[in-house]
């Protein structure tokens, strides 16, 4: 079964960049911190899941950086979609194929 992509809730505002000076992207980088940490938030409190896993940031590597996901159910595997830095989705093909044994390798190489 693929994983089930949602996208952040409307609640959350989407960090924006408007301008490329130095003091815009260091705000931005904190703006996507910030919305990062409340997403994974939501996502815990909106789960039935118990899993350790639900609020992990899940990035998978895509064109010049990630498609960035926050695990909000397990069983079935369900993902927010981070409309940050780059704004990339995984390719369809590699959602279709995402299992939760993958979730559980990203974690293990990002904790270790």
């Amino acid at each position: 079964m693929s994983a089930t992509l949602f996208e952040s809730p409307n609640e959350i505002p989407v960090p924006t960049l408007t301008t490329y000076d130095g003091a815009a992207i260091d705000h931005y980088h904190k703006e996507c911190a910030a919305y990062i940490s409340a997403v994974s938030a939501w996502c815990r409190a909106n789960t039935k899941s118990k899993s350790d896993l639900v609020g992990m940031l899940y990035r998978f590597p895509y064109a010049d950086g990630y498609a960035q996901y926050v695990v909000l159910n397990t069983k079935p595997l369900q993902l927010v979609h981070l409309n940050c830095g780059d704004g990339w989705h995984m390719p369809d093909v590699v959602r279709r194929g995402l299992k939760l044994s993958d979730i559980k390798a990203g974690a293990r190489r990002v904790n270790s």
